[in-house]
């Protein structure tokens, strides 16, 4: 960014009461529509609005239209109050709606750490206030579970009493290897509550990882999901000596048949054995139930320790504080507002500290949470709906299919009328955001006055086409969606094709950035009803209050310019800590000094310039190790080079190849069922037929993006006969490609694409 002559460098320093970067103030919020139903309302006044600034504009000759219109940074500014005051009426009923969640400030909480919370909101909330509903984990013993926050509180405290009256005690650690369900939350919180440190997998992982993860994390307790995971992990930690730092074994769901009593010397108990347990204790014991929770807690000492899945290696053990988790809970209300008594479906697993963190925040604002899980969550979200939920690039992109197909299916003539209205809802939305300052394409230069008059008029004559189509079309795809409110995306990147067709039907999607080290969000794109950012698509918003971050030069460390790409680094309370007993893992990620987190990712900050609403945000480009380096030294990330050709219904996997090779080329997992259902190719099992498809189907893609240079072509692709998946190894369990053992098992197809 240029001022007076000079480079100015941004360390985005979103401190708390003070300016969002360095002298550059926050720029000016945006309206957007509150609600899906007053969309068609709003298009409305935003076209009598232009249409009424059009004719009189045209009593004036035109020349002065032209300065009025195009004179690019006073054009583009007048154009964008015409859109905005359209929608004033809107942002006003946001703001009456939902003012109390407003501001770029921490929020003030009447607890400290988390395991404080419970007691806070079983006392402060309307009694019958629904507090969580699992309705799948308990069919083993014929138990739905559905409680208040008081029962909640209650069941908490009463597991708490039950693990002291094991031995646990503040400082100890145990493992949670389980799935997410009610009874996982209230293990974790009766251990929180004294002082103990819970580390956490899912049930799906390899034996010897888990039993690596009871010796790293030094766990005295071990809790499990069901029989079938302790039958799985046990023999492997007696195998490695593990088994004799457990001083008890807990099972959460199913119960426990006579013949596991005892492991050995280990105690092994059901959720209602140590629930029982509890209850005995805290009766005879003089203080009430809540006096459980130790008071000797402080917020420096660890809540959890999360361990990354990694495209690398061991796992590692992130170890997160009392304060990383009470950072989200105070500072996430700024991107997201969340009433009391809002439904939310949690699908995502509690290792995940994305869903973690997201969980215990919505927990704070009185919401309903309702249990899920990957076989059951089409019933739920079906059956029941949601107002709100958390969910990775891969689930969103499911419920696009599900609609795509819908949409398929319906009669010829009705069929292609929905594809018009999709096709002139995404070039109005597409303009609409030039107009508005919020177009990724134009972050570093201002759209020509051509451009920008093009995009005035798409805006100006589809804006009705868009309201018809919401009407007639959209809200019938909103019901079938069942998500009222807002999907937040995290946990990997979001394809473009996903955010466009989104905003396109209405459903607002928020995207953040984030990490395990960092418990997670750094930052975030902003909910409309918040009003504190725009919602500009492309991007990861700006940093939450409190945390910092920085674009360097890899080789250097020095910073670089605004809108230059570098690896993004992070400072704040977000930050963890170290990993458990792992102190070069910990230097190397602190190696920048100063209390600066290397993320990995690269990415720039958005540059402020007078005709975009952009400056400040941060946008991710790719990975510092996945970058690949062609023969010629040109780098390429091939991250949004997948993004893009992931947006064909023919693609269902891909991953970008090149290696010191002299251009790309790509491993594809073919939609099979699409090409035939369509009937692209004449036979879906001639290989060459559906290559040859496939090939002008990527160059196609790629080039509908405008994006890319022309060394990021993909000249060759190699067809693999079976989808990537968890179980073979090749994906972690955000369902991100471990790269290098995936080019290690493919290398002979590889070598034979290049050759």
């Amino acid at each position: 960014m240029m001022r007076g002559g000079k480079v100015q460098y941004r360390r985005v320093n979103s401190q708390v009461g003070t300016p969002l970067v360095g002298k550059t103030r926050r720029s000016e919020t945006l309206g957007a529509s509150s609600s899906h139903e007053g969309y068609s309302t709003a298009s409305r006044r935003t076209v009598r609005a232009i249409n009424a600034a059009t004719r009189q504009r045209a009593r004036c000759n035109p020349t002065t239209f032209g300065a009025q219109v195009g004179g690019h940074r006073g054009g583009l500014t007048e154009v964008r109050a015409l859109v905005e005051s359209a929608e004033t009426s809107n942002e006003e009923q946001a703001q009456g709606t939902f003012g109390a969640w407003r501001g770029p400030k921490a929020r003030d909480t009447p607890w400290n750490i988390i395991p404080e919370m419970w007691r806070h909101l079983a006392e402060t909330l309307p009694k019958d206030t629904v507090a969580l509903v699992d309705e799948n984990n308990g069919k083993g013993e014929g138990v739905v579970v559905q409680l208040t926050y008081e029962e909640l509180h209650d069941e908490i405290c009463l597991f708490a009493w039950g693990l002291k009256s094991l031995g646990a005690e503040k400082g100890q650690s145990f493992c949670i290897f389980s799935e997410n369900s009610a009874r996982w939350l209230v293990a974790d919180q009766g251990g929180a509550m004294i002082g103990c440190t819970s580390a956490l997998r899912g049930i799906t992982s390899p034996v010897e990882e888990l039993s690596f993860i009871a010796e790293n994390s030094q766990a005295r307790g071990l809790i499990v999901q069901n029989e079938q995971t302790l039958n799985q992990v046990w023999p492997t930690m007696v195998k490695n000596g593990q088994h004799e730092q457990i001083s008890f074994v807990v099972v959460l769901w199913d119960g426990v048949t006579e013949k596991r009593r005892p492991e050995g010397d280990v105690p092994v108990l059901s959720y209602d054995d140590v629930i029982e347990s509890g209850r005995k204790a805290s009766t005879s014991d003089s203080k009430p139930l809540a006096g459980i929770l130790d008071p000797n807690i402080k917020e420096t000492d660890a809540a959890c320790i999360i361990y990354t899945s990694g495209t690398t290696g061991q796992p590692k053990g992130a170890t997160l504080s009392h304060k990383n988790m009470m950072y989200q809970v105070v500072n996430l209300h700024n991107v997201i507002a969340i009433p009391p008594k809002t439904q939310v479906i949690s699908l995502l697993p509690p290792w995940h500290v994305y869903q973690l963190a997201t969980s215990y925040y919505s927990y704070s604002w009185g919401i309903t949470n309702r249990y899920s899980n990957v076989a059951n969550f089409s019933n739920d979200l079906r059956e029941h709906g949601c107002d709100f939920i958390v969910a990775v690039p891969l689930v969103i992109e499911n419920l696009y299919k599900k609609v795509m197909q819908s949409v398929k299916k319906m009669p010829a003539a009705r069929r292609n009328l929905v594809s018009f209205f999709l096709k002139a809802s995404r070039s109005y939305v597409t303009a609409t955001r030039v107009v508005k300052g919020l177009s990724l394409k134009h972050v570093h230069e201002p759209p020509s006055f051509l451009k920008l008059i093009a995009c005035w008029l798409v805006h100006l004559f589809l804006g009705p086409i868009h309201a018809l189509a919401n009407a007639l079309v959209y809200k019938k795809i909103r019901d079938q969606i069942k998500i009222s409110r807002t999907i937040v995306s995290g946990g990997g990147a979001l394809s473009d094709h996903l955010e466009d067709f989104f905003e396109t039907v209405g459903v607002e999607i928020i995207n953040g950035w984030g990490l395990t080290e960092t418990s997670p969000v750094i930052a975030a794109r902003c909910c409309a009803v918040n009003q504190s950012d725009p919602n500009a698509r492309g991007t990861i918003g700006r940093p939450v209050p409190g945390t910092q971050v920085k674009c360097v030069d890899p080789e250097t460390l020095e910073e670089v310019p605004d809108g230059t790409k570098g690896l993004m680094i992070v400072k704040g309370a977000t930050v963890f800590g170290g990993y458990k007993q792992n102190q070069e893992a910990t230097d190397k990620a602190f190696r920048y000094g100063d209390g600066w987190f290397d993320t990995g990712d690269l990415g720039y900050i958005a540059p402020s310039m007078p005709h975009h609403n952009m400056g400040g945000m941060c946008v991710l480009v790719g990975r510092e190790k996945e970058t690949i380096v062609l023969n010629n030294g040109e780098n390429v990330e091939p991250s949004p080079l997948e993004q893009a050709c992931l947006a064909s219904p023919y693609i269902e996997q891909i991953m970008v190849v090149g290696q010191d090779r002299k251009a790309l080329g790509a491993l594809v997992v073919p939609e099979y069922e699409a090409l035939a259902e369509d009937g692209v190719v004449g036979d879906a099992s001639d290989a060459a037929e559906v290559e040859a498809f496939l090939k002008a189907e990527i160059k196609r893609k790629v080039e509908e993006r405008d994006l890319f240079k022309p060394q990021e072509s993909i000249r060759q692709i190699s067809l693999l006969p079976e989808p990537l998946t968890f179980e073979a190894g090749y994906l972690t369990r955000t369902m991100k490609v471990r790269r290098h053992i995936v080019a290690e098992s493919f290398a002979s197809e590889i070598e034979a694409m290049f050759s």
